[in-house]
């Protein structure tokens, strides 16, 4: 018997920055040119994170920032580490500021990696991280650290790192009597 088959398709690209091939992103990142930002092996995942320059430096700032064209409404997060002197009076500071506005300052005495995450519209956004130091004391670390930056994700989905294809198929026969089968599938690009 003849079988009709209709397929739906929806597409979602995921823009993200892992850190694994720094020297082929495809972004264009604006780094300090007096403390840059450097690689290090200390990741949350994968095997290479980016870390502030500045550390042991008194009365210093490290900044890095990047400009995205997000092409879809979507989930912006990034893995972050603050180590340095801080408590709730900011003696050391990792800041992370978006389109202008500060969106956390956090005291740089924050054990262990923290996710942070939220909505983000389609559009130019630009993105930036930064540590300052104050005039004194020098702790192990000493550093704001991030991993796995994603500029435009679906909700729950950090693992993904090409194109999302989701698509149905239907399939009736040709008079119209079914559907006979409901896939929702999923696959890579």
């Amino acid at each position: 018997s003849l079988v009709q088959v209709r397929w739906d398709f929806n597409f979602f690209t995921e823009l993200r920055e892992s850190f694994e091939d720094w020297g082929n992103t495809p972004f264009n990142w604006q780094n300090d040119a007096t403390y840059p930002w450097t690689l290090t092996t200390d990741a949350h995942e994968g095997t290479y994170a980016l870390k502030s320059g500045n550390a042991g430096v008194a009365i210093s700032n490290s900044a890095i920032s990047v400009t995205v064209n997000i092409p879809q409404d979507g989930i912006f997060s990034f893995d972050y580490k603050c180590q340095g002197e801080g408590t709730t009076t900011y003696s050391d500071h990792c800041d992370f500021v978006m389109d202008g506005t500060i969106i956390f300052s956090h005291g740089a005495d924050l054990a262990g990696w923290h996710t942070f995450n939220q909505p983000i519209s389609a559009g130019t956004h630009t993105f930036k991280w930064s540590y300052t130091k104050d005039s004194s004391v020098n702790p192990t670390g000493d550093c704001f650290t991030i991993d796995n930056i994603v500029f435009v994700g679906q909700s729950g989905n950090k693992d993904n790192t090409r194109s999302l294809h989701h698509y149905n198929i239907y399939r009736t026969d040709c008079s119209n009597n079914g559907p006979y089968t409901d896939e929702n599938t999923a696959f890579l690009a």
